[in-house]
């Protein structure tokens, strides 16, 4: 007997009914699709979506006193006179020399890891190795960099072990080495929690049997364990390679020293001292300027400090953070100056005025 084959119109009519008992399944139980997705929705347009106004910065020419929406627009300028500086091929190079390497020579070892583990057979041994593992994973970024700080100064341990002297942070070919390595040690382990996981559905009888017929461990890996994670090591590696230029500045930033620029200099790097840093220290030398100038003419500067004062007011009418700026009475001493700054946001701005009456 020939067996019945369904019409294109039952095909659609059974789709349809599918379809229409899905929505009335959904339209019933609203409540649990909304306790469960409102958190991601909500979580992926405040720390996704909304950061995303912060990319107009980088067409303006930004000034934090007026805000996003108050500052000069200049397009693509800030891109044209970054490409066309001579030390932008050297910062491109080392930011991927950065990502590659870290990926290269990152990515084996938490699978390298999870094979180690699973061959441990005592759970209790097992778990504690794992604490062990993964508790340099919630170190912060700047403590780990003020471990590696002084792990490798010149009175560190490392010197002591090696009888040397040799101050490694200040060595451009060690800055590399040590960024990677220092990762790889505060993430390994937390990072082979998923292949472990994988490796947990590996066949126990076929291990056993592997063993029974003589196979040694690389053969036992490569048959039996293998097999088991290698759909997780594909995945992984693509959303690691998709991540190869998002290197954060913060680690970068906090491992540099004037002597390890040319090769610790990054993109991220080079646009947080033009951002931020690089306008404290134009304010920095534009109250030095002034200063000086005070020094050269005396003439300017009057029983009551005339120069110092006419500094003063040009820098509140701008739109600087004083305690008494609603009373209009302009401070006339770096003292009071001193006491005015008050608010945190400010601070990089004032910590700059200070710096200028040492």
């Amino acid at each position: 007997m020939k067996a019945k084959t369904a019409s294109p119109e039952t095909a659609v009519l059974t789709a349809e009914r599918k379809l229409h008992n899905t929505w009335v399944y959904i339209k019933r139980h609203w409540q649990l699709y909304l306790l469960f997705l409102l958190p991601a929705v909500v979580l992926t347009l405040v720390f996704k979506y909304a950061p995303m106004g912060g990319v107009l910065i980088a067409f303006q020419k930004y000034n934090p006193f007026k805000g996003i929406w108050g500052s000069e627009w200049v397009g693509f300028k800030n891109f044209t006179r970054f490409m066309s500086s001579p030390d932008f091929q050297r910062y491109l190079i080392n930011t991927l020399k950065l990502s590659v390497y870290g990926l290269l020579w990152g990515f084996p070892i938490p699978i390298l890891l999870a094979f180690l583990l699973n061959r441990i057979e005592s759970k209790k041994i097992k778990q504690k190795v794992q604490l062990v593992l993964y508790m340099p994973n919630f170190i912060s970024v700047i403590v780990l960099c003020g471990i590696v700080r002084v792990l490798l100064s010149v009175t560190g341990p490392v010197n002591g072990l090696l009888h040397t002297s040799i101050n490694f942070m200040t060595l451009p070919e060690a800055f590399r080495p040590i960024y990677i390595i220092s990762g790889i040690w505060q993430g390994a382990g937390w990072a082979s929690i998923m292949y472990t996981a994988s490796l947990s559905n590996a066949s126990k009888d076929l291990k056993e049997a592997a063993m029974i017929d003589g196979a040694n461990l690389i053969q036992q890996i490569m048959t039996v364990e293998w097999p088991a994670i290698k759909d997780m090591v594909v995945i992984q590696f693509i959303l690691q390679a998709g991540n190869i230029m998002s290197i954060g500045f913060e680690k970068a930033y906090a491992l540099q020293t004037d002597l390890n620029l040319n090769t610790a200099e990054i993109i991220a790097t080079y646009v947080y001292k033009k951002g931020p840093v690089g306008r404290r220290l134009q304010l920095f030398h534009g109250s030095r300027s002034i200063q000086h100038h005070c020094q050269r003419h005396p003439a300017d500067r009057s029983e009551q400090g005339r120069c110092q004062n006419e500094r003063w007011q040009g820098l509140v009418r701008r739109g600087l953070p004083w305690q008494n700026r609603k009373n209009q009475k302009w401070p006339s001493t770096p003292d009071k100056i001193r006491s005015s700054c008050t608010a945190a946001t400010h601070f990089w701005a004032c910590s700059c005025w200070r710096s200028s009456f040492r």
